[in-house]
């Protein structure tokens, strides 16, 4: 029997989702809507008990390493009853060690590790991620920024033996003051498409488009910030208008 650990790794919330290895070997990884088959599926309590326990095939071998992402809800308050439910399943070793990744790290993992590059520059763009409170990674800019203030878009330099954060732009959480091109995305999307997880579609859409068709003034870029002019807003909630298959 190999004797390399066993990697249990879940997404607890958005697009909720669990994979399994044995040291470097893929043994399965699956979303929690493949399941359950309703789309975007978050993640909740009971979701080891009720799915991915007994509808996947385990080792014998307990659990050695459990690597957990989270995202900007309020799932991680309930860290407690997650750690009973694992240890109700009898799924982890006696000595088993965690790793948890803030929401865009977790991004830059999934994109960098199974890409062919050797090295890269890794960008994530999102809606929102992790707050500083609960950022994993090295940051420079950390230290100087409110806790409760939340990733938009992360900038990684990435080679096969680490990912280190070069920079992010983030969110005060001011509702009246929205950032951050996945931002955006999520206005666009949810003026055109009802429900969530669209974004896609509106990023395949958008080469389609034409920049000037509603005399819209461009979004602000400094850098590596990007900022939403307040007349996108307005423009975005009227729903109606625009609504597919409305």
């Amino acid at each position: 029997m190999s004797d390399a650990p066993i990697v249990l790794g879940l997404n607890r919330t958005q697009d909720a989702s669990a994979c399994l290895m044995r040291g470097a070997q893929l043994l399965w990884a699956i979303q929690k809507e493949r399941l359950t088959r309703r789309k975007h599926h978050w993640g909740a309590l009971g979701d080891v008990r009720d799915f991915y326990r007994p509808r996947l095939p385990w080792p014998e071998r307990p659990v050695d390493i459990l690597v957990e992402c989270y995202s900007s809800d309020a799932e991680l308050a309930r860290l407690p009853q997650h750690e009973r439910e694992l240890a109700e399943a009898a799924l982890l070793a006696p000595a088993w060690r965690r790793a948890r990744l803030s929401h865009h790290l977790a991004h830059a993992y999934s994109a960098f590790p199974p890409s062919p590059f050797q090295e890269a520059a890794v960008m994530i763009v999102d809606g929102q991620g992790s707050p500083v409170a609960e950022l994993t990674e090295r940051w420079d800019g950390a230290a100087a920024a409110p806790r409760d203030w939340r990733e938009v878009s992360s900038f990684y330099r990435a080679d096969r033996e680490r990912i280190d954060c070069v920079g992010k732009q983030l969110w005060d959480r001011d509702d009246a003051r929205l950032v951050g091109l996945g931002m955006f995305y999520f206005l666009l999307t949810q003026a055109i498409f009802p429900g969530e997880g669209n974004e896609g579609k509106v990023m395949g859409l958008a080469p389609h488009g034409r920049a000037g068709a509603l005399g819209m003034p461009a979004l602000g870029v400094d850098g590596a910030s990007v900022t939403i002019p307040a007349r996108w807003r307005p423009l975005a909630q009227e729903r109606a208008r625009f609504r597919y298959a409305a």
